[in-house]
């Protein structure tokens, strides 16, 4: 039997906490105005999320092309099978990203988030909540997410931005690079970290910054603090109206898309912390060629680490080891090798879960190579 109402009378999360703690299925319907949210569940779980479709598609197509999921040529193929055939976007997505099914389930996931947090801010509107309203979707691709944690970050993540709108400019102002880039980080001794590095990777030119949030796949509130900071240190500038920027050279881009030792899968459960110790510039080609590796483990260690968000998504536990990974079919036996030849250190205790590589030196701890996951998303 269908649920209707008004939000003044039932809110959101009374809503959400109603199916998650009931098991429920269906379909939530929520419209605000011209807007419109969809949730589909299945036993209490989220199986998919929609935003209103040119919403949706608009963020889609900034999300896999600033990340290089897909190239133009594969979007538009893709935009046009779908209104040829009438089939969505995601289920085509779903086939493209066959062979990735780790990165189409972390971009699906991804997007439920937005659309969760987006819907959490809605205080009217109608809703509408009918439980045989369920979508067919193959649960082995589009696996349903455990709502009750995702409900709890959504409004920390909404607190969060409030205490950041007084340090951001509004939402529809466009930033860029600035051509000094180099300049001050280097005269002002600025130390970029990973999120800033992956903010600066996607600013190849002017985008406003609620497009940036749209496409950027770090956690919203790290994007936000790393874009306040960018501002206020001058490395991005505010685009005025009508003016036509100076953008950096292709090479400068480039070089800094490379740089980015950081990873796009940051999702709301995790934290990273690396510690690596570069080696001095003044050593031969083998200090260059670790350096170079030390980007390649870092990578490494995100697939893994996206792994394992999906193995305690889904499961609830933490794995035994890298083994059960393995076995489970989230990661390949090659990906627990780091560049080195030796095998990624998984541990844990009661604060937080480590994976490590020992980096160029086995025995000089002092280069080791660490992702630090909190454990606030997991306790035994």
């Amino acid at each position: 039997m269908a649920l209707k109402g008004n939000l003044k009378d039932f809110s959101i999360n009374n809503i959400l906490q109603m199916i998650f703690l009931e098991k429920k299925g269906g379909r939530l319907l929520v419209t605000s105005g011209k807007e419109s949210i969809s949730v589909f569940f299945d036993e209490g779980k989220i199986l998919h999320a929609e935003q209103g479709g040119i919403i949706d598609k608009r963020r889609m197509k900034r999300v896999l092309l600033k990340n290089q999921y897909l190239t133009k040529e594969q979007w538009d193929l893709m935009v046009e099978e779908s209104e040829r055939t009438f089939q969505p976007l995601w289920i085509l997505l779903s086939r493209i990203l066959e062979k990735n099914t780790h990165a189409f389930l972390f971009l699906h996931q991804r997007h439920i988030e937005h659309v969760l947090f987006s819907l959490l801010r809605w205080e009217r509107g109608e809703y509408e909540y009918n439980p045989e309203d369920v979508p067919h979707l193959d649960k082995k691709v589009f696996r349903p997410v455990e709502g009750e944690f995702l409900l709890m970050e959504g409004y920390r993540v909404i607190d969060e931005l409030k205490k950041l709108e007084s340090k951001l400019p509004p939402m529809e102002t466009k930033i860029f690079t600035s051509t000094e880039y180099n300049k001050i980080v280097t005269e002002n001794d600025i130390r970029v970290d990973d999120n800033e590095r992956y903010i600066l990777s996607i600013l190849e030119q002017p985008i406003s910054l609620n497009d940036l949030f749209d496409s950027s796949q770090i956690n919203i509130c790290e994007t936000g603090k790393g874009v306040e900071k960018l501002l206020s240190s001058g490395i991005l500038t505010v685009l005025s109206k009508g003016e036509v920027p100076k953008l950096s050279d292709k090479s400068t881009h480039n070089w800094r898309k490379h740089a980015v030792v950081g990873s796009i899968f940051f999702s709301v459960f995790l934290g990273i912390l690396v510690r690596t110790k570069y080696l001095d510039t003044e050593f031969a080609s083998n200090q260059l060629v670790n350096r170079y590796k030390i980007i390649q483990v870092t990578d490494t260690m995100n697939n893994i680490v996206k792994s394992l968000k999906f193995y305690i998504s889904l499961t609830g536990t933490f794995p035994y080891n890298l083994e059960s990974l393995v076995k489970e079919g989230y990661i390949s036996r090659k990906e627990t090798l780091d560049p080195w030849g030796r095998q990624f250190i998984l541990e844990k205790n009661s604060q937080f879960f480590a994976i490590f590589s020992q980096g160029p030196s086995p025995d000089d701890p002092g280069d080791d190579i660490y992702f630090h996951l909190d454990n606030q998303f997991y306790h035994e």
